[in-house]
């Protein structure tokens, strides 16, 4: 198990996730992550604590709900849709991130955003160095502990909201995942 000290050796694994390209809504599989090269949060989430698991970390994802607008910038190059979207806010989501255990410290680590987004000012984590927690993708509104089936929980949370929020919630992330596609046909370099 890693001493408290060993924290620098998660700093590349965590990387290595999160320059994985944001994509792939509702596929919360490692597999699908590993064999489509994109992923969503919980997806993505699932293969850190994975191979942060591997290596020997204590690393647990949670669930948090939030305003997932909350930690989106409204950029001029987003589609109108996505920009509409954002100035209304309300944006409803059970978002994940990994709880990173480094003897009594836990660290926060959210790895949903790769690289090729910072030019749009998403909060993309790119110098975590080991020291303190990551930016959320959004701010937590409530908290869920470590779950066992966690695309069961996601799923039956996101069916208890109001139909129009379950759409809006569709439609803010089919959007969002449809615009990084374009980026990164357009952009090669954004994969970095």
């Amino acid at each position: 198990m890693p001493t408290v000290n060993d924290v620098l050796a998660a700093v590349p694994i965590y990387h290595q996730v999160r320059n994985i390209p944001y994509g792939g809504i509702g596929q919360r599989r490692v597999e699908d992550v590993l064999v489509n090269g994109r992923g969503s949060c919980s997806g993505k989430h699932l293969l850190l604590q994975k191979r942060l698991r591997q290596a020997g970390y204590r690393a647990e994802v949670v669930t948090i709900f939030t305003w997932f607008d909350l930690g989106i910038p409204n950029h001029p190059a987003m589609p109108d849709e996505i920009r509409a979207m954002l100035t209304v806010g309300k944006v409803p989501d059970y978002h994940h991130y990994v709880e990173l255990h480094i003897g009594e410290r836990v660290l926060k680590l959210d790895a949903t955003w790769h690289d090729g987004l910072k030019p749009f000012g998403f909060p993309v984590n790119d110098c975590w160095d080991g020291a303190g927690d990551t930016v959320l993708a959004a701010p937590a509104v409530d908290y869920f502990p470590p779950q066992d089936d966690l695309a069961g929980f996601k799923a039956a949370k996101v069916a208890a909201l109001s139909q129009n929020m379950q759409e809006r919630r569709r439609r803010f992330f089919q959007a969002t995942a449809d615009w990084i596609t374009e980026l990164l046909r357009a952009e090669p370099v954004l994969r970095s």
